[in-house]
């Protein structure tokens, strides 16, 4: 993304938009009312305002421009509303107050650029973004109260420099920081804890937990390029310093029911609050060279890839259902290592620049988050919720009996995993391929395509693509064997559509 720059001259733009519900028509009819579809699926509001203004703070010196942006948008969830008590055991819908599913937000954004001398400039720019998803999560099965309130925010600021060292060599390095924040928080008028209808579905009163993730990524570059017209040459390299803090915190009374008929059949314990960030390391370097001898030009490089991943120890204090404290060791995660060619070739077929031969030939590597990272936390991999069966017996909706004793008491069944909160880890990853040279997934692509120029800006062009992946993941039960299982056939049925149109039998 390139972001526009101010100039000697004041310019500025405005885009402007809205509608709202009387601007939409629907097919809601006696027929559908009588099915049961009180209000349909529509639009509430929608507005947006974009400004933008950019121009000199000093003539020939220093230049910025800047913009802002307000959006909202709102629409009615179809055959959802607002609970007429929520705080009540069974949900029943207040029809005069149809769920809304909203969203509003802003933008502010500031590229200011300076001529330090006529070879050097610095250029800064912030960026800052705000989104309301006030209702996160909202839909026909989850009422408006029982969604996530979530204030997101990013902030954007990066700085570069450029410096034209000689006519033909140019320095650019550059660092930003991003920071990215996703608390999910109650809904206003929510009632904890939350419920679940088992016969139909349905979700209310409050939301089962409430997430948080947050995030801080420094990014790092640096490249030096040297053009000549037939001869371009490029290097360098970037690096990310990345944190991931993502937790879950304590609702009250950190219990979630189930009900069937409005009648409580589970409770659900948890472990909250806790958290569990990691980090994540990666950088390349690359070198890419151009040369353009008579009718060919050839682009040949190299990338080069490490990516490290790792988590803390951590250690969580003691929690209502939990009174224990907990300690996870933390542990190197990924270390990888690719080496990846890059070739193109070029050839102008006559000489006269209307046709032209290309071929590419390049090897990529998947992009990695925190996926695999995460996926063997300890924290993960501990049961953070336990399920009991609850036989209401006094019909007071307050479960009678210990939580804390495995067996059955009181109103409570018995405890369906004895090592409640505590790591259970059942993945690991194969230290061969998650510290690996070239173990990373892949893939080449190759691609050969002719292009000719019928009359002037009109032209032809014939290309033949191909992709090849390799090290595909997969996940290996190792406490079961191939010889764990039994053999047995499997008599296909007569049909022409197989081969030999015979029956075949198939050993699985």
């Amino acid at each position: 993304m390139i972001p526009r720059q101010g100039s000697n001259a004041f310019h500025g733009t405005l885009f402007a938009s809205g509608t709202n519900e009387d601007l939409q028509t629907n097919n809601l009819d006696d027929d559908l009312r009588r099915r049961g579809l009180a209000y349909p699926n529509a639009v509430r509001r929608v507005f947006d305002i974009n400004p933008t203004l950019g121009g000199p703070l000093k003539r020939d010196k220093l230049w910025f421009y800047a913009g802002f942006r307000y959006i909202e948008t709102s629409s009615y969830v179809g055959g959802l509303f607002y609970p007429r008590d929520p705080a009540a055991w069974v949900h029943e819908p207040d029809t005069t107050r149809p769920a809304i599913n909203d969203q509003d937000g802003k933008n502010e954004s500031l590229n200011a650029t300076y001529q330090l001398s006529p070879k050097n400039r610095l250029t800064g720019f912030y960026n800052y973004d705000f989104q309301c998803y006030c209702h996160f999560g909202i839909n026909p099965n989850q009422t408006p109260e029982a969604s996530h309130f979530m204030k997101s925010r990013a902030i954007v600021t990066q700085g570069t420099w450029v410096s034209m060292l000689t006519n033909r060599l140019l320095l650019e390095v550059g660092t930003s920081r991003y920071f990215n924040d996703l608390p999910r928080d109650e809904v206003p008028g929510a009632t904890q804890p939350r419920i679940t209808e088992q016969a139909t579905g349905l979700n209310f009163r409050a939301q089962a937990n409430y997430p948080r993730n947050s995030q801080v990524i420094w990014h790092h570059r640096a490249s030096i390029a040297y053009a000549s017209g037939s001869h371009n040459f490029k290097a360098g390299f970037s690096f990310e310093d990345q944190y991931a803090d993502d937790s879950t915190r304590a609702i009250a009374p950190d219990v979630t029911y189930r009900t069937l008929n409005g009648v409580p059949n589970q409770v659900t314990f948890q472990t909250t609050p806790y958290v569990f960030p990691v980090t994540l390391n990666p950088f390349a370097y690359y070198a890419q060279d151009q040369w353009t001898i008579k009718r060919w030009t050839v682009n040949a490089g190299f990338r080069f890839d490490h990516f490290k991943s790792h988590f803390d120890d951590i250690s969580i204090t003691p929690t209502r259902w939990l009174p224990v404290s907990r300690q996870f060791p933390g542990q190197d995660v990924l270390d990888w290592k690719d080496f990846s060619p890059r070739l193109g070739v070029a050839y102008d077929v006559f000489g006269d620049g209307k046709t032209a031969v290309k071929a590419t030939l390049n090897r990529f590597v998947l992009q990695e988050g925190k996926t695999q990272t995460s996926a063997v936390h300890p924290l993960i991999a501990a049961t953070n919720t336990l399920s009991r069966t609850w036989t209401d017996v006094n019909n007071d909706r307050i479960f009678q009996g210990d939580p804390f004793n495995p067996a059955a008491n009181g109103e409570l069944g018995p405890s369906p995993n004895v090592n409640f909160g505590q790591p259970t880890a059942i993945l690991s990853l194969d230290p061969d391929w998650a510290t690996g040279f070239g173990t990373r997934p892949y893939q080449w692509e190759t691609t050969v395509t002719v292009q000719h120029e019928i009359v002037p800006r009109l032209s032809v062009l014939a290309g033949f693509f191909q992709r090849n992946y390799g090290n595909f993941t997969v996940t290996d039960n190792v406490l079961v064997a191939p010889s764990d299982h039994d053999p047995f056939c499997v008599t296909a049925p007569l049909d022409r559509r197989l081969p030999g149109r015979r029956s075949v039998g198939s050993t699985i």
